[in-house]
């Protein structure tokens, strides 16, 4: 926490899994899915049928927190929560879309059971306890993203989506590229 809150760099790389939702789902899905999410706030969406998004973003304790210092604090939990929140919302909101557009039954579990294997979920059980590990973040941070952007690339190879593949590599240049320039 010491190392990325407060951190712009950091904040800015919250925004990595966005290459995935759209390699996944199609630009198409993708940028409809990402106005959804903003302007979800104002209007309703159909995330609210999310057991993913909730568990995820279930609202901690912070809330709790008083006082200048936690009220700074929060502002730097805030800006590098909101990078990672909008591209899973994205994402999520994409998938919503997709599954729809192709009849898929259920589209809300479709898009929850997308999305989690995108971005890798956070629930009980479903980060491996090394990860969790004080020792191991302090040798190898952010190792949860690396292998779970591993596991995405392999399944594309495994189910010979070679083209998903592509734009996955593309994206992600363009999307480092951009992070570099910023």
């Amino acid at each position: 926490a010491n190392q990325i809150l407060g951190n712009l760099s950091s904040s800015v790389a919250q925004f990595a899994n966005i290459p995935q939702g759209i390699a996944s789902a199609g630009q198409k899905n993708f940028v409809a899915g990402s106005l959804d999410t903003v302007l979800s706030p104002i209007r309703e969406t159909p995330m609210k049928n999310s057991i993913f998004l909730k568990e995820r973003y279930f609202g901690h304790l912070a809330e709790f927190d008083t006082g200048i210092l936690s009220n700074a604090k929060k502002f730097a939990v805030w800006l590098t929560q909101a990078g990672d929140e909008f591209g899973t919302r994205s994402t999520w909101m994409a998938h919503f879309k997709k599954a729809t557009a192709e009849g898929i039954a259920n589209p809300a579990k479709y898009a929850d059971d997308v999305t989690r294997r995108l971005v890798a979920g956070r629930g009980i059980g479903e980060v491996p306890l090394v990860q969790k590990s004080k020792l191991f973040q302090i040798v190898a941070p952010f190792q949860l993203e690396v292998a779970n952007l591993w596991h995405v690339m392999g399944e594309m190879v495994g189910k010979k989506q070679f083209g998903q593949l592509a734009k996955l590599l593309v994206y992600n240049y363009l999307f480092n590229s951009a992070t570099e320039k910023i």
